[in-house]
């Protein structure tokens, strides 16, 4: 192989190498762009269940409320007539 052989073997290996890392890079930032989008709407599915688990939360505090009135009635019916 002559000097200039391997003068050209480097350039086109090297040329290989930028092309591949031009595509890693644009890999990266496709990928950085997904991570967002899903960063995103993680964000909001973790708000979104925080609002449901208080929903729920108080939808118990009301129905424990109203067992209480109801079995407070009925005691009071059943008990002190």
């Amino acid at each position: 192989m002559s000097e200039h052989d391997f003068q050209n073997e480097v350039l086109q290996q090297l040329g290989e190498i930028q092309g591949t890392q031009k595509s890693m890079y644009d890999e990266m930032r496709t990928q950085q762009s997904d991570i967002k989008e899903v960063r995103t709407t993680a964000t909001k599915a973790i708000d979104s269940a925080k609002s449901a688990h208080h929903r729920i939360n108080f939808i118990w505090g009301a129905l424990g409320g109203v067992a209480t009135v109801v079995g407070g009635i009925v005691l009071k019916l059943a008990f002190f007539r």
